[in-house]
């Protein structure tokens, strides 16, 4: 799990998780707020995303936050 600032200075938090067919999903939390939204990852496994996603900057994390969709956890993944 990563800790960082959106561009309005808003804390998110960001981690993985594995769903389901393999598909890796980036969510994304604020630390202050319901809010959820995810980024799917375009990696072949868990372990390949763990590495790619510690080596992330935290521009490149905006920059998922920015493209994310919101989420409902309780929906599921669609």
């Amino acid at each position: 799990m990563r800790t960082f600032n959106d561009d309005n200075g808003v804390a998110w938090q960001a981690a993985l998780l594995e769903a389901s067919y393999g598909n890796i999903m980036l969510v994304f939390s604020p630390l202050k707020g319901e809010e959820h939204r995810k980024k799917f990852m375009d990696t072949p496994n868990l372990a390949k995303a763990d590495q790619e996603f510690l080596s992330f900057s935290e521009e490149e994390l905006r920059t998922m936050l920015r493209e994310s969709t919101l989420w409902d956890p309780a929906a599921g993944l669609e």
